[in-house]
């Protein structure tokens, strides 16, 4: 093994493993505050991909502010999910996945009619590769690196130095009490709902240019996001950071070495994970 092939299946893993860390931080938010597993979590993901493409692709947006508009765009309907549907089952689980999982094939089967089942790319914002040393580095999946770091920095100052991240974090810890010192909680659940629903859109925009974009992207972005989470904790943010850089790393080389045995390498690490910490690295066992 050289230093090249390490270097280039790391950039590799971390560009995917950053991927999952920003839906699955959305995921993490939602469970951990609102107290809802969102099974429509991934077509959110590849909604942003879609509208990221038909910005870029057809009406020749810059890439950047292509993103940016899926975020919006995914947020209001999110916005819309929340109200319509989850704000008015809250606090029923059962009732919530059913809802979350009827959403998700209605999403995934009108992309399916809308977009068919072509597979799309796109091209990266910027080309060539980044020399460092003697090793050639994919310019796509270094932006990508760096724009994910940038967003979880910036989720962490939203989380731990503003009033609407204070306020999440005390309704996650009791939402009672966080209502009896005037937390409008229903606003909180609402603007956490969203904050998942975009961090999804803008990792689907970002990978848009790595990956093929189709329809049923959602479902594997989905599954992936369910190991990081077995593996970091079903609740913890750092958790979900460490479990998706560790989940990227192991399909990075488990693929280089392994093929389709990967995912065999993978659910075993996750297997040996649970047997010492059932819940997780960084979360508690129930």
């Amino acid at each position: 093994m050289t230093v090249e092939l390490v270097v280039q299946l790391l950039v590799n893993g971390l560009s995917i493993g950053m991927i999952y860390v920003l839906v699955a931080s959305g995921l993490i938010l939602l469970l951990g505050v609102v107290r809802i597993f969102n099974f429509a979590h991934g077509e959110y993901y590849m909604l942003g991909a879609f509208v990221t493409y038909g910005m870029c692709q057809l009406l020749h947006v810059n890439f950047f502010l292509s993103i940016a508009i899926a975020m919006v765009a995914i947020s209001v309907l999110g916005i819309f999910s929340y109200r319509l549907i989850f704000q008015h089952m809250r606090g029923d689980i059962l009732l919530c996945t059913g809802a979350s999982i009827g959403l998700s094939m209605m999403l995934q089967r009108g992309a399916l009619l809308g977009f068919g089942t072509q597979q799309r790319g796109l091209h990266p914002p910027v080309s060539g590769s980044l020399a460092i040393g003697p090793v050639d580095l994919p310019s796509e999946k270094v932006v990508a690196i760096i724009l994910c770091i940038a967003i979880m920095a910036g989720l962490y100052v939203l989380l731990m130095r503003t009033k609407v991240g204070k306020a999440m974090r005390a309704v996650k810890v009791d939402n009672e009490v966080a209502s009896l010192q005037g937390i409008n909680t229903n606003r909180i659940y609402l603007v956490v709902f969203t904050t998942g629903c975009a961090l999804a859109a803008m990792a689907g925009g970002i990978i848009a240019p790595v990956f093929s974009v189709t329809p049923t992207m959602g479902n594997v972005i989905l599954l992936k996001c369910l190991m990081v989470l077995m593996v970091g904790g079903m609740e913890s943010m750092i958790g979900g950071v460490i479990g998706g850089v560790v989940v990227g790393l192991i399909t990075s080389f488990g693929t280089f070495y392994l093929g389709a045995l990967s995912e065999v390498l993978l659910f075993a690490v996750i297997g040996v994970i649970l047997v010492f910490k059932p819940g997780g690295l960084f979360g508690e066992a129930h």
